[in-house]
């Protein structure tokens, strides 16, 4: 008893330190200069101690949880609240960096496209006839509205809301699904890492759905117990809310819902003695069809109306007959077919700094479905419904990801959009599985076991920290669009010869729409319009850029575009030195400059042509 007060003791101990991390890292925050201009790294602009500050809070909280699962006295809730806080804090600082930094918005396509649709309601006061996801840019407006502030800044909080929304659902799905604080304690210590990249913190409405998964789940068991009408209203709610959250998302859903049907009926067929289980006898196939159909009605009413829904079809119909062009991993092949490949070791670090936390959380939920199965497949031995179904949601989800990569029937790419579903499995089953297979050993070897689980989510944290935002640390660049990017983009639409063309390289591609003055549905310049500027300037081959595009062109360059290939030389087909050939070609001449977005006009007149 006195080992287990000191234990409680030390835990307290690390609590507080934890806060006083936090406290540290807000602090820091507070008086390190916004972001003037553009900064290719928010990871140099903050100093280094600055995120260890963050990663170590996160790390105390996960030691806490797990030495708490494992013991028989643990913390009093006051005190796990405490930590659940201070994991929560930890992560929310990072999400809310770009606010705290005071970036504009982000070049990405998805989120520019987003802007424009809040602004299609605030110009228009309806959605527009194209946007099949409106209830984050409603959700926006009103937000807006009440505050009365610029939905620039209020679309930055959204994101964080959902997270909220995401992790309490992690809480209470949790404990739902078990009885023992010990496994809860293990799944929430798996929630504490950021592990889905720069998808933690973008606006982007596949993500929102994800993170409605818990919620659902949780109120899903609440409705099939019939313990409170109130919960069947939430679910039900949230149901028809899922396809204008994201039709794509709520078609995921169907599938998980079917999946649980699945895990159901094979968890009946393995062990039906076990009156315990009470979940598993509350499911019933009739009900989960009903469910799975109301919300694929939903899905369907809505989402086929649009032009998306036929591109869809037609994409996976042209994967099936291999006409969407090469695959992802084709590409892969193709890039190291070239001249100066990676090598084995460069593509190693690539991998595990982009993705390291991912590849650790797949790799103990690949171990844990092959310990599910041995249970299965053990007649004296016992499993749960929730064994089965997270391992076959984290099994289906990845193999799906797998398949997205070698057949290009989706617009994902080889980003993990995807895979996130399944790493969300992985929380849940890696929890569960860590703690039912350590738990009958003595405590010599579960001291030893959440060593190594102290390790592991250690190395996630900090793999997952330094891999939210874009950055020469894993071959990119800070996505950060300043003021003066828009500016300049704006400038050049209103001030253009529509007879000529403009070419950029890809960081100012998806500024070109002019989204933030007009929205989404009234923006009359089309992203398949803009050009992409040659392989190195057309250098290579000739002495002007006339030479090179043969007619008048507009050229944007941004202060990104020369900071990346300056910190990442082998990232683009393009070096300093053109930059340096661009500015004393006489064929192009500057018209705009604004200290960060260049506008030039490549012109035979100016060659004297």
């Amino acid at each position: 008893m006195v080992i287990n007060n000191k234990s409680i003791y030390i835990d307290k101990i690390l609590i507080i330190i934890g806060f006083i991390f936090i406290l540290l890292a807000l602090i820091i925050i507070a008086v390190t200069p916004p972001a003037s201009k553009y900064e290719i790294s928010v990871y140099w602009a903050c100093p280094i101690y600055f995120w260890w500050l963050i990663i170590a809070s996160i790390i105390l909280g996960i030691i806490v949880l797990l030495q708490n699962a494992f013991r028989s006295e643990k913390l009093t809730p006051g005190w796990f609240f405490l930590v659940f806080a201070m994991i929560i804090l930890s992560n929310l600082i990072i999400i809310l960096l770009p606010v705290l930094r005071g970036y504009y918005v982000t070049d990405i396509y998805d989120e520019l496209g987003h802007l424009g649709m809040i602004q299609d309601i605030a110009v228009n006061g309806r959605i527009g006839q194209s946007n099949f996801y409106p209830i984050p840019h409603i959700l926006t407006f009103i937000i807006t509205s009440i505050t009365d502030t610029n939905y620039l800044l209020t679309y930055k909080f959204i994101f964080p809301l959902f997270y909220i929304f995401y992790i309490l659902g992690i809480f209470l799905l949790g404990r739902e699904i078990s009885n023992n604080s010990g496994i809860v304690f293990l799944i929430i210590a798996f929630a504490a890492p950021p592990i889905f990249t720069y998808f933690n913190y973008l606006f982007l409405p596949t993500q929102m759905c994800l993170y409605l998964l818990p919620m659902i789940l949780f109120l899903l068991l609440k409705h099939l117990a019939r313990t409170n009408i109130s919960y069947s209203l939430l679910f039900f709610i949230l149901l028809l809310v899922l396809p204008f959250l994201h039709p794509m998302g709520s078609l995921f859903i169907v599938g998980i819902f079917i999946i649980l049907g699945i895990s159901s009926s094979i968890f009946n067929w393995h062990q039906r003695r076990n009156e315990e289980l009470s979940i598993a006898r509350k499911i019933k196939w009739s009900t989960i069809a009903s469910i799975s159909m109301i919300l694929f009605i939903a899905f369907f009413t809505w989402f086929s109306k649009f032009g998306d829904f036929n591109f869809y079809i037609q994409q996976i119909t042209d994967s099936l007959s291999g006409s969407t062009g090469p695959s992802e991993i084709n590409l892969i092949l193709e890039r190291q077919q070239q001249d100066n490949p990676f090598t084995i070791f460069q593509i190693a670090r690539m991998v595990f700094l982009n993705y390291g936390q991912d590849i650790l959380f797949a790799l103990i939920a690949s171990l844990a479905c092959l310990w599910v199965l041995k249970q299965l497949f053990s007649k004296n031995e016992s499993i749960e419904v929730g064994d089965i179904y997270f391992s076959l949601l984290f099994l289906v989800f990845s193999i799906f990801y797998a398949a997205t990569l070698a057949a290009n029937f989706t617009t994902t790419g080889r980003s993990i959009r995807i895979f996130c579903w399944a790493l969300t499995a992985a929380i849940f089953l890696n929890g569960i599985v860590f703690f039912k297979f350590v738990n009958p050993f003595n405590m010599i070897f579960k001291n030893i076991c959440i060593g190594l689980l102290v390790i592991i989510l250690s190395f996630s944290t900090i793999f997952g920290v330094f891999n939210v935002f874009h950055s020469p640390l894993i071959r990119g660049a800070n996505i950060q669009a300043t003021e003066a990017n828009i500016d300049g983009m704006q400038w050049l639409f209103i001030n253009r010869d529509t007879n000529i063309d403009i070419a950029s390289i890809d960081s100012l591609k998806y500024l070109s729409p002019p989204y933030l003055l007009y929205g989404y549905e009234a923006s009359p310049y089309l992203l398949n319009e803009l050009e992409t500027i040659p392989d190195y300037f057309g250098y290579d081959q000739y002495d002007s850029m006339i030479e090179t595009v043969n007619q008048d062109t507009y050229l944007a360059i941004n202060q990104r575009d020369r900071d990346l290939i300056k910190f990442v030389p082998d990232y683009g087909n393009y070096s300093i030195a053109n930059f340096d050939q661009i500015q004393n070609d006489p064929g192009v001449k500057r018209i705009y400059y604004n200290g960060d977005t260049e506008i030039m006009e490549v012109s035979s007149s100016a060659n004297g042509q």
